[in-house]
């Protein structure tokens, strides 16, 4: 079919507008098309702190799509969740032992929740066995041998046939809707052969793009690049090239010669060629710019205009359609049109329905095998039909007796979330099968896609803070050295390293060592500290001697609590110092002591126990204006923009203090401390 340029000329104006609108939506975009990495390449960043869990949160509140489990959507981000087939799944319970012990990626911390002092040996296989009958699921899905003869005890051959024909009709009127609509022509195929005619063409394009864009120092530049454009350039170029690639391509010849002189027009021209729909046209070239997206890399970090777009898809259209030929050449023996490969897939239905449920990756392994021997032996459809035939009903009937959940796909998936929830089998038993089914939802919801975007909002984010208030610091949180604050501590510090933990013995007892010592009490700490009170013949002694009052605030601890604990603020009241000189001598001898002079962060949390107030009343004096001003005095500098601020953990819970007088300026550093807390599992959070 000859097409004259006075017919491209019709649709000039239009591609001119479609180009146009394609140009604004990628400058507005809040992430250039195609900077994206490797989700690898991002995990890694965050193991090394370049991109933190702020920034994370930062990320997640930026995009408007938030999920109804952040905690699952972060897990999604840091670690893989992947469906195996039957095979695979025996392999990590059978050789990689994952029944013996926990996945090897779960943090320390979360792999103490899960084993909750159990040992693994145990906790690990009562997980699988929760899940599997949760799921009502037998150890290994069913072996699809068993299926070869469902149709024949059916005795209703004929039947499955034509359920297995329509069946086929709605997904290929379906794939053909498609086109324009988030799929290519190259992705089509891709599906239906399993060859991605982008891995040839990339390379051609990027070879392009080095020769126009080295500035002179190419061995072979573009010739008239700069004077005549990309696109005309290659255009008077390509005949001529003397790679190899050309010559073994059907048509290339004829392909290369019709070249309209004008970008536009060559875009309308390879889209007529390959019968693409003209009203997804807009589409579909929204589908070849997401398909490859480093192009805009290419140009040097110069903004991508109109021009430019246009010669890249003009070029890229060319491109697929010469090697889109050459794939449906060999396999089907048409030309790569819409149109040519809806004629053929009509005729040849179990074909269709063969190749897309092979190449999606979802059958298992026996029928793999089957579907692969044949395609090898046949070819296509137009041999051995019969054969044909009989696999695709075979593959529908497999799928028809599928449930919705297997071992190896939805049981494997939640078996590894579950241990990075810290889940173990008995926290399961409350869970029923919607609730695992909503777990799965929100994996498959929390797209690659989606997963890209942020990560790269994260990683610009980390940027920004860098470039605008330096290295970030971390959060520090200031525990007693204590039993009981121990899980906590280790906990933290392994899921969130940019929290600072720091330990300090019994210190805010710093508050009664201001109390005025009588002289008895100053000789007997001169002599302490010269070690002469420190035999053990002294020290048990005075252990004894000291056993009765400490039985007296246990007692008072456990009849009365609340009077207690408003007895204990009274009491460190008294004892804390009035003057500003005094409350400044105190703060900077525990700053000190927790060598905490420097690089204070925006946040800075005290934590004690439930019974105590002294976090709170040493936030208290740290926030004191007075104070700090006198502390600079001694060469600790307190930033204007770093806020204390106390809590009390209790068992399961934390409970926040004085949060009426957090600044707003602050308020979202504490969520976002608050939210880490919340999706470790660590412990409940309250505020008064």
């Amino acid at each position: 079919m000859q097409i004259n340029t006075v017919e491209l000329a019709k649709y000039r104006a239009q591609l001119a507008d479609i180009v146009a609108n394609l140009q604004q939506t990628l400058a507005a975009s809040a992430t250039t098309v195609g900077d994206y990495l490797p989700e690898a390449h991002y995990r890694q960043l965050y193991q090394q702190g370049r991109i933190n869990d702020y920034d994370l949160t930062a990320a997640f509140a930026n995009f408007d799509q938030q999920t109804d489990a952040p905690e699952i959507a972060k897990l999604a981000l840091l670690y893989d969740f992947p469906s195996l087939n039957n095979s695979q799944l025996q392999w990590q319970l059978n050789t990689h032992h994952a029944l013996q012990q926990l996945q090897t990626d779960v943090p320390a911390a979360v792999a103490s929740t899960f084993l909750a002092g159990e040992k693994p040996a145990i906790a690990v296989p009562q997980l699988w066995a929760s899940l599997l009958e949760k799921l009502a699921l037998s150890d290994a899905d069913q072996h699809p041998e068993t299926l070869l003869t469902c149709t024949e005890t059916a005795g209703q051959a004929s039947n499955v046939h034509q359920q297995t024909r329509q069946q086929a009709e709605s997904e290929f009127k379906q794939l053909l809707a498609e086109l324009g609509n988030g799929l290519s022509l190259r992705g089509w195929v891709l599906a239906l052969s399993g060859t991605d005619s982008l891995d040839s063409v990339r390379p051609q394009l990027l070879r392009l793009y080095a020769s126009a864009k080295d500035n002179g120092y190419a061995t072979w530049p573009l010739p008239d690049y700069q004077s005549l454009g990309l696109y005309a350039a290659w255009r008077a170029m390509v005949p001529y090239d003397a790679n190899l690639f050309l010559h073994q391509l059907p048509d290339w010849k004829d392909i290369i010669a019709e070249l309209p002189e004008q970008a536009l027009d060559n875009i309308s021209l390879q889209l007529l060629r390959l019968a693409i729909p003209k009203p997804q046209w807009a589409g579909y070239l929204h589908c070849l710019v997401q398909e490859l997206p480093e192009w805009p890399g290419l140009l040097n970090g110069q903004a991508v205009t109109e021009a430019a777009l246009a010669d890249y898809l003009a070029i890229r259209l060319t491109l697929d359609r010469l090697w889109l030929n050459q794939i449906c050449h060999d396999l089907w023996k048409v030309e790569a049109k819409v149109s040519a490969l809806e004629t053929y897939f009509q005729k040849n239905l179990s074909e269709f329905l063969i190749r897309k449920r092979l190449y999606a990756g979802k059958l298992p392994e026996y029928l793999t095998e089957l579907a692969e021997a044949l395609i090898i032996r046949a070819g296509s459809e137009r041999q051995c039909r019969s054969d044909w035939q009989q696999l695709a009903d075979l593959l529908h009937t497999w799928q028809l007796n599928q449930s919705q959940h297997t071992a190896s796909d939805s049981g494997w998936r939640l078996f590894r979330l579950c241990q990075h929830l810290g889940m173990n089998a008995l926290q399961l038993q409350a869970l029923d099968d919607s609730d695992l089914t909503a777990m799965l939802a929100s994996l498959d919801k929390f797209t690659t896609n989606d997963r890209s975007k942020i990560w790269h909002y994260a990683q610009q984010h980390h940027y920004q803070q860098t470039l605008l208030h330096g290295q970030p610091k971390p959060q520090p949180l200031i525990f007693c050295i204590d039993s009981r604050e121990e899980n906590l501590r280790r906990h933290l510090q392994a899921c969130n390293q940019q929290i600072r933990i720091v330990n300090a013995a019994d210190f805010f007892t710093a508050a009664n060592e201001n109390a005025q010592e009588q002289p008895w009490q100053q000789k007997a700490h001169g002599l302490w500290q010269r070690g002469l009170l420190q035999p053990m013949a002294i020290a048990y002694p005075a252990i004894n001697l000291l056993a009765p009052l400490s039985l007296l605030n246990l007692i008072a601890k456990s009849i009365a609590p609340i009077g207690f604990q408003n007895f204990s603020q009274k009491l460190m009241a008294m004892l804390l110092p009035t003057s500003d000189t005094e409350q400044a001598e105190l703060l900077a001898k525990f700053l000190s002591k927790i060598n905490l002079m420097t690089d204070f962060a925006p946040l800075v949390v005290f934590i004690d126990h439930a019974a105590n107030d002294n976090a709170q009343a040493f936030a208290t004096l740290a926030n004191r204006p007075p104070v700090r001003q006198l502390l600079a005095a001694r060469g600790i500098h307190i930033p204007d923009d770093c806020w204390f601020i106390s809590a009390s953990h209790n068992n399961d819970s934390i409970h926040w203090q004085d949060l009426a007088v957090l600044p707003e300026s602050h308020r979202s550093q504490l969520e976002i401390l608050q939210a880490d807390l919340l999706a470790m599992q660590i412990c409940k959070v309250d505020s008064n």
